[in-house]
């Protein structure tokens, strides 16, 4: 069954209905991305509701009989103006040049380029004789770059474009194109923006979701890196469809001070002769961009999508160093590219305060969009869904997603949700003891619903429920909520059970770096043949947790994962605007 029928202005104002109903901290935040994201109703409240199932039909009342109406043409829909394909002469974007055997320099003209001026640089892939790539920039000097060709093969040449908003602090550099809010996209130009748009310093301000930012450029993938000029979280959008959530939420537990965010989005797919960027939710501030053709010479990487709540989500100012253990709130989505390499891409949205159906409506889009075949599409959902949704109603949706991913040829692999402190509890809700492993209380119906959709569609399943239930009945709770979650070392406070620290965020992204990476050493093929190849992990490696066990003494718990090497989140590799 197809869902796709949901327009995304009214998928975000669902999300901020249900959103304001989570509690935790007490506050009521739309689209819960703050402290109390995931919905902390109890379970006495949530399990008791009653709802009558979508599917039960109601008598209707008997009308009279009316005469049929006459029907009344209705008009087309005005085509908006970044619904119009633009012609684009490829010539102008991309040139690859091949390098004669024994030649050590290369002299392009990159005058009749697109984005051409002084100062311009320009993005330069090698193919080296050896299969492997080199990747940088040059800056042009009388229309002309040159290339150090030595061992290549083939030299490929894209012009880098960097846009500055706004009324700036600093003079833009040469390569910098400053564009005021005045500066409108037409037809008969390369950039601008469409809608209502004020000037800010150091940035520009969309007055709403319907505003964007829309650069002449051939269809095909490109890198894109946003740096915001607000202060709060925005959900970014590349051609309308999602490829960034919550970006820039503040998150709690130690992280304060909110610098201008950057966001790198990897592989944006632009169609129709444009790439498009909006903004939605409460921060319609952008202040620079920067665009990057994706090398055509170099294969393109696999792709993890990752959906899920506020567990998943990231959260700012990034961390400088490690934070000790039960601080900085933090998604797991954020921190998964500690144990899977930069040969594969990860692209978190990860969206606070979201069941299956409502992420759905927000996000999924964006999966579909700028997707390929041979990605892969992770979905842990089942925590919100019993304060906004039922497991059916879940199922339905998670059933849906499945479908529709498998149509375009991106793997689905589900997963069940961690357990918590919050939750300690039987699967039939009893409180449980230190040392008794946890099952969720009402939230083990919604695991137990992933895991029948895992097996009525045969997808893959990472199990995260049952892993951090058999581990954490070893820690105990004490230690769980002491560092896995939101603790105060200081006031000896547990100030949140139910969100990630940076250390529970890690724990998470483990298991599941850990089980894809068994999934594609065993081969294990799912319902339609498909294996999880090509995903590239760091080293297996064990892993040690001192810990005091029911007896009181001091015990080691090891067990088998991917080792956790530190990479910054969604920073951009290429040099950029900092400003």
């Amino acid at each position: 069954m197809k869902i796709r029928n949901y327009m995304l202005f009214a998928a975000l104002i669902a999300a901020l209905v249900f959103a304001n109903g989570c509690s935790g901290s007490g506050k009521s935040e739309s689209i819960g991305h703050q402290i109390n994201d995931v919905s902390v109703e109890s379970e006495a409240s949530a399990e008791s509701k009653g709802e009558v199932p979508a599917d039960v039909p109601t008598e209707a009342p008997t009308a009279e009989p009316t005469a049929t109406p006459t029907a009344t043409p209705t008009a087309e829909p005005e085509q908006k103006l970044y619904e119009i394909p633009r012609e684009v002469n490829e010539e102008a974007y991309l040139k690859i040049l091949d390098v004669p055997e024994g030649t050590y320099t290369l002299t392009a003209d990159v005058s009749g380029m697109a984005c051409y001026k002084e100062g311009a640089v320009y993005q330069v892939t090698l193919l080296k004789n050896d299969g492997s790539f080199e990747e940088f920039d040059l800056t042009e000097a009388d229309g002309k770059i040159e290339i150090n060709v030595k061992d290549a093969l083939k030299a490929e040449i894209s012009p880098v474009f960097r846009f500055v908003f706004g009324k700036r602090t600093n003079t833009p550099e040469p390569s910098e194109i400053n564009v005021q809010a005045a500066d409108k996209y037409t037809l008969e130009n390369d950039y601008g923006f469409l809608g209502e748009v004020e000037t800010l310093k150091n940035g520009v301000h969309f007055k709403g979701t319907e505003p964007c930012f829309i650069v002449r450029v051939p269809e095909g993938f490109y890198n894109v890196t946003l740096i915001k000029a607000g202060d709060s979280r925005s959900l970014v959008l590349i051609d309308g469809e999602a490829l960034g959530c919550n970006v820039g939420i503040q998150g709690a537990g130690g992280r304060r001070g909110l610098p201008p965010v950057e966001y790198y989005m990897e592989d944006a797919l632009a169609s129709d002769g444009t790439l498009r960027l909006s903004l939605g939710e409460k921060d319609f501030n952008p202040g620079s961009l920067e665009i990057r053709r994706s090398s055509t010479l170099k294969p393109r990487k696999p792709h993890l999508y990752l959906a899920g709540d506020s567990t998943c989500s990231a959260y700012y100012p990034l961390e400088s160093a490690e934070p000790q253990s039960g601080r900085f709130q933090t998604g797991w989505g954020q921190v998964l590219c500690h144990y899977i390499t930069d040969g594969t891409a990860i692209t978190n949205l990860g969206s606070g305060g979201t069941c299956a159906k409502t992420w759905h409506d927000i996000a999924f889009g964006g999966v579909l969009h700028h997707s390929q075949p041979g990605d892969y599409f992770i979905i842990m959902h089942g925590i919100n869904d019993q304060s906004y949704s039922s497991v059916e109603e879940m199922k339905q949706y998670l059933s849906s997603m499945i479908d529709e991913c498998r149509e375009k040829g991106v793997i689905p692999v589900l997963c069940t949700p961690m357990q918590t402190a919050k939750f300690w509890r039987s699967d039939k809700g009893k409180d449980l003891s230190e040392f008794e492993a946890p099952l969720g209380g009402g939230k083990a119906a919604f695991m137990k619903g992933i895991r029948e959709v895992a097996k009525e569609k045969g997808t893959f399943l990472i199990d995260v429920a049952a892993i951090t239930s058999e581990q954490y009945g070893i820690l105990g709770r004490t230690y769980v909520a002491h560092n896995y979650h939101l603790y105060n070392t200081g006031s000896g406070k547990e100030e949140d059970t139910l969100h990630l620290s940076y250390a529970g965020a890690k724990n998470v992204a483990s298991i599941i770096a850990t089980e894809l990476y068994r999934l594609q050493e065993a081969g294990t093929a799912d319902s339609l043949g498909k294996r999880v190849t090509g995903l590239t992990f760091n080293p297996m490696g064990p892993e040690t947790i001192t810990y005091t066990d029911k007896d009181g003494n001091e015990s080691v718990f090891t067990s088998d994962r991917i080792t956790g090497i530190y990479r910054p989140y969604a920073i951009s590799p290429f040099n950029h605007v900092a400003e």
